[in-house]
């Protein structure tokens, strides 16, 4: 599975919300990020997104289900990135 880490930024390319940024959909329709989370599976939203779209002073509120996703899909997240590390810096057997 890809995720796709989305950041305020990051501007749709699907769905009704085609073209605008994640920070914009925020706005119109935050029940529509919780719908992204919970039912598309590389769908992503990291802790450091979630916090800077605070600090720009709007409301987050994601339902149990949205967070109990992100946790889950961090969690895969972590695991993919030891087994790339774990890949990237094994040791090479000389023959």
């Amino acid at each position: 599975m890809i995720y796709r880490d989305y950041d305020p930024d990051t501007k749709f390319t699907f769905g009704k919300f085609k073209g605008k940024t994640l920070n914009e959909v925020w706005t119109y329709n935050s029940s529509y990020i919780n719908w992204c989370i919970v039912n598309l599976e590389n769908f992503y939203i990291s802790e450091d997104t979630i916090l800077e779209i605070r600090n720009r002073g709007y409301k987050i509120s994601l339902s149990k289900d949205a967070i109990n996703s992100l946790a889950s899909k961090k969690i895969i997240i972590e695991e993919i990135m030891k087994l790339l590390h774990k890949a990237i810096t094994k040791p090479k057997k000389i023959d």
